[in-house]
């Protein structure tokens, strides 16, 4: 039987950028972890082996790659639906300690650590939440990301192999390795497992494997430039100097999904906006986030711009608009940010004896609106909550001792 192990890729290995990680037991040879990694890169089950990855970006050359966590020696077989499902999502789990562990605690340009795989007592420590694989036979929780269809076993097809027999089919493997490094433009890494093999491993890799390899490298690159653009273009929206935009990423993500939040208020028709400026901004939140074409896709831990990021600043830049439209800001700011700040900021309730909403002043521009029915007090009620929000998630206080 096969020692219960995991296994790792990072491409975030300092000056190397791509590097294997394996417990301080492992006894996998580094090909054997190299064919195993790429066989993981593609599928999440395979006969011996379950995997995770996920999508990350150097630090140094900003370029776009998978870090992989593996749990090889597994009987993926015998194991139910739910426990192929349970099981990764708890190796999804271990994906933040991987990435603590690769950009914080490892130090790569250490000598020790500069080796193709490096041993870890860390993936030691995390394969014993695998002990026991009875825990995970319980239905996995709902709307989880992972379904029946990814945990079908990979088989690799035996036409995919190119045997290596002749002299011939040699020197032609030879200088296709060649050509594949030359168009990676770096070693990843399986390029550096065919680097530190004798010629006899390298000869063994399969065709398929390796074009797949070249052509994702492309595809990286490609993302690379996509997201350096995104990244350009964001920045000019929220009117931000490209250099800081990467510390705003976060707070435009939670800012829009305020707005979210904002806009489950319902309406039987569209407010005045000159008698009810706050109450036709929140209609007109709700009425502009309905027609947002949002991809599908969980991007809370992506480190890199998205097309979601894109559409979310052009909402906030009209959004604002709307809001200077309904007389709710009086100034122009530097930053969308700050023009939400100042929407947030400055507004006085007065409530009668039964806490309800009577009267939400803008004081800046000393109007008032009088909410008379409890479907005008609830979008005024949930106004409240979203600016007290908004002053959190952008720190508006920081803007106010700047100003």
């Amino acid at each position: 039987m096969k020692k219960l192990q995991l296994i790792a890729e990072t491409p975030r290995a300092g000056s190397h950028n791509h590097r294997f990680i394996a417990s301080k037991e492992s006894e996998l040879s580094d090909k054997d972890i190299g064919k195993m990694i790429v066989a993981s890169r593609q599928h999440m089950a395979g006969h011996d082996y379950l995997a995770i990855s996920s999508e990350t970006v150097q630090q140094a050359g900003g370029r776009f790659g998978n870090e992989v966590l593996v749990l090889s020696g597994i009987n993926v077989k015998k194991l139910s639906h739910h426990q192929r499902i349970n099981i990764l999502l708890s190796l999804k789990a271990r994906l933040t300690d991987l990435e603590t562990l690769v950009t914080k605690t490892i130090d790569w340009e250490q000598r020790e650590n500069s080796a193709l795989v490096c041993k870890r007592s860390e993936l030691s420590d995390w394969v014993q939440d695998f002990s026991d694989l009875s825990q995970f036979k319980q239905p996995p929780p709902a709307g989880t990301d992972i379904s029946e269809d990814n945990v079908q076993i990979y088989t690799p097809s035996k036409s995919a192999r190119t045997p290596v027999k002749t002299q011939s089919s040699s020197s032609h493997t030879k200088i296709y390795v060649v050509m594949g490094l030359l168009v990676l433009g770096g070693l990843g890494g399986l390029g550096m497992w065919m680097m530190t093999q004798p010629e006899e491993n390298a000869l063994e890799l399969e065709d398929t494997a390796s074009k797949n390899t070249i052509v994702q490298d492309n595809l990286d690159k490609q993302k690379t430039k996509d997201a350096a653009k995104l990244k350009t273009d964001v920045a000019k929206l929220l009117n931000f100097d490209e250099s800081q935009i990467n510390d705003q990423q976060q707070k435009l993500r939670a800012v829009f999904l305020e707005f979210r939040t904002l806009a489950q208020n319902t309406f039987d028709e569209a407010p005045d906006s000159s008698a009810y400026p706050v109450l036709s901004f929140v209609y007109k939140v709700t009425q502009t986030i309905s027609k947002l074409e949002l991809e599908q896709k969980t991007e809370e831990n992506h480190p890199f711009f998205t097309n979601n990021d894109l559409t979310k600043a052009k909402f906030l830049t009209d959004i604002i608009k709307v809001a200077y439209d309904n007389n709710l800001l009086i100034k122009q700011d530097d930053t969308v940010f700050e023009a939400l700040c100042q929407l947030s900021d400055k507004e006085t309730v007065k409530r009668n004896s039964e806490y309800r909403i009577q009267n939400l002043c803008i004081s800046h521009n000393n109007s008032c609106e009088n909410f008379n029915s409890d479907k005008q007090r609830a979008p005024a009620l949930a106004f409240l909550k979203f600016s007290k929000k908004i002053q959190e998630h952008l720190e508006c206080s920081t803007y106010k001792k700047e100003q």
